[in-house]
């Protein structure tokens, strides 16, 4: 999703984001008025009914190699 996406996606929700952000934060910020656990790409995942679930799974395998 991008982050156009996302922006459209929460203002549907009526959900207010910051107006710099990364997807990250946006995502998170999403999870987090949803009452979730704001956790995209912030750890390996197998919740497959996960809106962000796709994108979480590449974003967190790219945060990690970045890291080795």
């Amino acid at each position: 999703m991008t982050i156009k996406e996302i922006r459209t996606f929460a203002k549907e929700k009526g959900f207010t984001l910051p107006i710099k952000a990364t997807k990250e934060v946006l995502i998170h910020s999403i999870q987090r008025n949803e009452g979730n656990q704001a956790c995209y790409a912030k750890q390996a995942c197998n919740n497959n009914v996960c809106l962000w679930f796709k994108d979480c799974k590449r974003a967190f395998k790219n945060k990690k190699e970045s890291h080795e």
